[in-house]
């Protein structure tokens, strides 16, 4: 039976108070230097809390008075602590939304329609081509298209939009993400992403892109570790991005190539 996967909130009580306990945590240099620009306003409101002390304990002629001091570092200190509670919110609450999608991949069952009949399945067992049914109150099991009628769907579990949308066959509006909701009438969908395609070809785009210029991180880490120029090391890989890029089209447009493995193993 499929569930309902409500949109996560950042306002809820769990969230709010994990959230403002990381914040805190995250004051440890050991952390908030993964930070660069927090590190530098963290050690700003230690050094403007230390003048403050010093006004109070040892005030300095025509130094400015100590409520000043104090307000700039109350300010500095909210900045931080502000900065790592609106950062420790965003992952406990992007966290939270994917623990729910986690969860309804394991329990969604899927109307599959074989030969003109319907079979319940596993949402995790279907692959690119089999065709769902889905209607009112039920969770679109896997991407896909519709390819016949027409429904409002609760796309706010992936998008986090309240308002719902309208798929349909045909046109830009048929194309629908697992996960979402059906809110009204009947749709049929064809899943067009195999799960297993869809993570090879994820796994190698991602590994390409960590070492294409000029934004790929790994060129920059390969240049400190060999101790040379940036355009040194992007000459040297270069040669090599040409037939990695191939191999990402071949896999991405012949899916037996890359699914011949993964099929023999039985997934």
């Amino acid at each position: 039976m499929s569930e309902k996967v409500r949109a996560v909130s950042a306002w809820e009580g769990p969230l709010l108070g994990a959230a403002t306990l990381d914040s805190l945590r995250k004051l440890d240099p050991r952390v908030i230097v993964r930070n660069p620009v927090m590190l530098v306003v963290e050690i700003g409101s230690v050094l403007t809390t230390l003048i403050w002390i010093r006004d109070i304990v040892r005030p300095s002629p025509g130094a400015m008075p100590a409520w000043f001091s104090a307000n700039v570092a109350l300010w500095l200190w909210f900045t931080v602590v502000f900065a790592n509670f609106a950062e420790a919110l965003a992952e406990g609450r992007g966290k939270a939304q994917a623990a729910a999608l986690r969860g309804l991949r394991q329990e969604t069952i899927a109307r599959k329609l074989v030969d003109g009949r319907e079979e319940r399945v596993a949402a995790s067992t279907l692959r690119k081509g089999d065709v769902v049914v889905v209607e009112a109150g039920q969770v679109i099991p896997g991407d896909g298209e519709v390819t016949s009628g027409i429904a409002s769907v609760d796309e706010s579990a992936v998008t986090g939009e309240s308002a719902p949308v309208i798929r349909e066959s045909g046109g830009d509006r048929s194309a629908v993400t697992g996960g979402t909701r059906v809110l009204s009438d009947r749709v049929v969908v064809r899943i067009g992403v195999d799960p297993v395609h869809f993570g090879i070809v994820l796994i190698v785009g991602v590994g390409i892109g960590l070492f294409t210029p000029p934004v790929g991180m790994g060129l920059y880490a390969m240049q400190g570790f060999t101790k040379t120029s940036f355009g040194e090391v992007v000459a040297a890989v270069f040669p090599w991005l040409l037939p990695l890029v191939g191999a990402l089209l071949v896999i991405t447009y012949v899916p037996w190539i890359a699914l011949a493995l993964p099929r023999a193993l039985g997934y």
